[in-house]
């Protein structure tokens, strides 16, 4: 086993088959490969069936993870029960977060980086655990506390990180979470736990609906790594060359992408919209690497439609 660790979580067979297609060939990775799949949604077996139709030999040796099981483990650890049992197993998203806890535990991975299924990852990603020798995040404006609870949000989450952050502070920086690199940080789990105890955070999931709801993860997300900088831990900040985050869809997407710069990483992070980036994105790849995709999963009856809905 490798002390680095590429942690992707998966739910959509079909953005698992894109990722696969256009993985770089021929090369070396200093990491494993941990695929986390969220059994709700599609077997593991599925899973393993897409990857095994492709030579990408670091995925047909990865480790897979139950995300059912996963929660089941910590719920036994950690002794959730009532509003913090449901919120792991009904919130989708707080899997990444155990990902580097559950790694270090189970298989002394020291180094996580931690990813969604809807990614292309068009280069070898092995520099990335020696260009962020601790803790690598995507600065990202979304999350800035702005609504007219954000006190009484600073003050609930202070109180779970145990910190005394100011608005200034907090607003100062945030982040994206659906890439991070994790260095070893022995308190992650202890803030974890903090954090699903808790009754406001509950009160945030369960009573609301729409953004309050929705950012209750990246709320820990934008604590713990100002956490992280105050106990002078290193953070460094992907940046282009290393991630480019789809936030939004062009109106008018050229005939070819990819053109003068190719990242290792896109993550198209947009939502209901996927398809549709999707639909314009890959045939502009094509120039590029040969490949017209066609959809096998649970986009062929709707990639390259007009109004393509997942």
């Amino acid at each position: 086993m490798k002390k680095n660790a590429v942690a992707i979580g998966t739910s959509v067979l079909e953005f698992m088959n894109i990722l696969l297609t256009y993985y770089p060939q021929d090369i070396e990775e200093n990491f494993d490969v941990y695929i986390f799949v969220e059994t709700k949604r599609v077997s593991i077996d599925s899973v393993k069936e897409v990857v095994n139709n492709h030579d990408v030999p670091v995925f047909r040796n990865a480790t897979y993870i139950d995300i059912q099981e996963l929660y089941d483990y910590y719920v036994k650890k950690h002794n959730y029960t009532g509003k913090a049992k449901k919120f792991l197993y009904d919130h989708g998203c707080l899997f990444k977060i155990l990902m580097p806890i559950y790694l270090k535990e189970k298989y002394g991975v020291e180094r996580t980086y931690v990813s969604d299924d809807d990614v292309f990852i068009l280069k070898d990603l092995s520099y990335l655990f020696d260009k962020f020798p601790q803790y690598g995040y995507r600065k990202e404006n979304l999350f800035y506390l702005r609504n007219k609870d954000k006190f009484e949000v600073i003050e609930a989450f202070n109180e779970i990180f145990e910190s005394e952050f100011t608005l200034e502070e907090l607003n100062s920086f945030s982040i994206n979470a659906g890439n991070i690199i994790y260095a070893d940080d022995p308190k992650l789990e202890y803030y974890f736990e903090r954090y699903m105890k808790s009754d406001f955070v509950h009160h945030q999931y369960f009573d609301f609906e729409g953004y309050t709801s929705w950012t209750v993860e990246q709320r820990f997300h934008h604590f713990n790594v100002h956490r992280l900088m105050k106990e002078k831990k290193q953070v460094d900040l992907f940046k282009g060359e290393d991630l480019r985050l789809i936030l939004s869809i062009g109106k008018n997407p050229p005939e070819k992408y990819l053109k003068k710069v190719v990242p290792p990483i896109i993550h198209y992070a947009i939502g209901k919209k996927k398809p549709e980036f999707l639909s314009g994105f890959l045939p502009g790849i094509a120039w590029r690497y040969g490949v017209y995709y066609e959809p096998q999963y649970e986009l062929k009856d709707t990639l390259y439609c007009e109004k393509a809905l997942f």
